[in-house]
């Protein structure tokens, strides 16, 4: 069976299986794959302040307060890492119950190579994760609030990954283009 990870409100991923589909149902084809340009876009995002890399090693971070919202791409070798511990942490959630705040996030997209974040209690950042073509490693005790997209998801450690309400109300911009489908309802008893 399938599984998904899904994140919920209040920092929490659940996981859920989901039955294979009946054969006599319809559904929908996949959505074709990226176009060039929809690639070629955060890269192009990341160059204009600097923020497209090469290699794992020597990269100077942003912080939170410039720019506010980067988008950071690393097109890296195959099989290389790059290990992100508290150098976004400028990025982290900061609590928002009423979501009137103005909240910097930071779309990181590592292309070839895999990533590891392993930040500390009190580390993490808001934002979106990126890893089309290798290993997404959460390896430590931090806080993401975070999409994540990735080719292979591990979890290591007791790092908290997920959204919350006022996240998904303010989005960064030119990450999700959403396109309403079909949902599943999944009661939290069974």
């Amino acid at each position: 069976m399938p599984m998904i990870a899904l994140g919920f409100e209040r920092l929490a991923i659940a996981k859920v299986r989901l039955p294979l589909p009946h054969p006599t149902t319809r559904h929908r084809p996949p959505s074709p794959p990226p176009t060039q340009p929809q690639h070629d876009h955060p890269k192009q995002r990341a160059k204009q302040p600097g923020n497209h890399r090469t290699r794992p090693t020597g990269i100077t971070w942003p912080t939170a307060a410039t720019p506010a919202n980067p988008v950071i791409y690393l097109d890296l070798p195959a099989g290389s890492t790059l290990n992100v511990a508290s150098s976004l942490s400028s990025y982290l959630w900061q609590s928002d119950p009423t979501c009137v705040n103005d909240h910097p996030s930071v779309i990181l997209v590592v292309t070839g190579g895999n990533l590891t974040l392993k930040g500390l209690a009190g580390d993490g950042f808001a934002g979106a994760i990126f890893v089309p073509d290798g290993v997404t490693n959460f390896n430590g005790a931090a806080n993401y609030v975070a999409t994540v997209f990735t080719k292979q998801f591990i979890s290591s450690a007791n790092d908290v990954i997920g959204l919350n309400d006022c996240y998904t109300k303010n989005t960064p911009v030119g990450i999700l283009d959403p396109k309403p489908d079909r949902f599943l309802q999944v009661d939290s008893n069974s």
